[in-house]
C-alpha cells in the first residue's frame, strides 16, 4: 500500500468513527473491508454497487456529510486512488444532498 493509500484508509477509518459516534449508525462492512483491503478499494468496490454509506443520510439530516466517507474521496489529495466517475458520483450524491448549498453538511 502506498502512503497516499495508507493515509486515505486512516482518514476513511477515522470518518467512519466519527460518524458513528455522531450518527449512532455503525459502518461494519465498509469498516472492516477498509482493514482488509485499504480504504480506497473498499470505497471503489461500495461505489460499483452505486450505493453509498449507511451514515449518509444520517450524516445529512445532521447537516455533517463533511464527515462522510463520500467527502473524502473527493478531497484532491486523494484524486490519484479514485476515477473522475467514482469521484464524480461521490460529487453528485453531495450536491444533491445540499453539501455545498448550505442547506446541509458544511
Amino acid at each position: 500500500m502506498t502512503k497516499l493509500e495508507t493515509d486515505f484508509t486512516l482518514a476513511l477509518i477515522q470518518s467512519i468513527q466519527e460518524a458513528e459516534a455522531l450518527t449512532g449508525v455503525a459502518e461494519s462492512r465498509l469498516l472492516r473491508s477498509a482493514q482488509e483491503q485499504g480504504g480506497a478499494a473498499a470505497v471503489r468496490q461500495m461505489l460499483s454497487r452505486g450505493q453509498m454509506t449507511r451514515q449518509f443520510e444520517p450524516l445529512k439530516k445532521l447537516g455533517r456529510l463533511d464527515r462522510s466517507p463520500e467527502a473524502l474521496v473527493i478531497q484532491g489529495k486523494y484524486a490519484a486512488l479514485f476515477t473522475d466517475e467514482e469521484v464524480n458520483q461521490c460529487l453528485a450524491a453531495l450536491l444533491e444532498a445540499g453539501m455545498f448549498s448550505g442547506r446541509s453538511g458544511t
